[in-house]
């Protein structure tokens, strides 16, 4: 996995919020947004929050990624069985249905499916970085932004 230049984290507020705080590294990839603070230039953003995130993560497309990464043999047969191996069923009243195998989302709660998750959404920076476009990701949690005195251009540009 390539590391990010951008990072974001979380910081608790209070009992039932969490304040997302965003950090700009202060080399000279982001020099752009400190020259357009200085020329007053607005700066837009978008803040996107997947909701159901790892619960939509499509298991073949993963396990192809990580064949992509190099990921191979002992290793990504423990991928595959670990994300094979997830069985649920339902309660309605008093009644309960039978097991049945998912085939979608990464396990809540295991360690490895938050590695997973970020395999999975790595080459999202690739796909919506342009020249007028940044983007910074924590977890589900991702904010693009961008730059410019004109507004519309900005709206158009997001």
């Amino acid at each position: 996995m390539v590391p990010r230049k951008s990072k974001t984290s979380y910081r608790r507020t209070s009992r039932f919020l969490t304040k997302q705080i965003y950090n700009i590294p202060a080399d000279k990839t982001y020099a752009g947004d400190k020259r357009a603070f200085n020329q007053q230039e607005s700066i837009l953003a978008v803040f996107v929050d997947f909701s159901r995130a790892y619960d939509s993560i499509w298991r073949a497309k993963l396990i192809a990624e990580l064949k992509n990464m190099n990921i191979e043999r002992n290793m990504l047969a423990w991928f595959s069985r670990f994300l094979d191996q997830r069985w649920t069923k339902v309660k309605y009243g008093e009644t309960f249905s039978k097991y049945k195998q998912t085939k979608l989302g990464l396990h809540q709660g295991a360690v490895t499916s938050t590695t997973l998750f970020n395999v999975h959404i790595n080459d999202l920076p690739n796909i919506v970085r342009n020249t007028k476009t940044n983007i910074g990701m924590y977890a589900d949690d991702i904010v693009i932004w961008a730059s410019t005195k004109n507004n519309a251009k900005q709206h158009e540009t997001l």
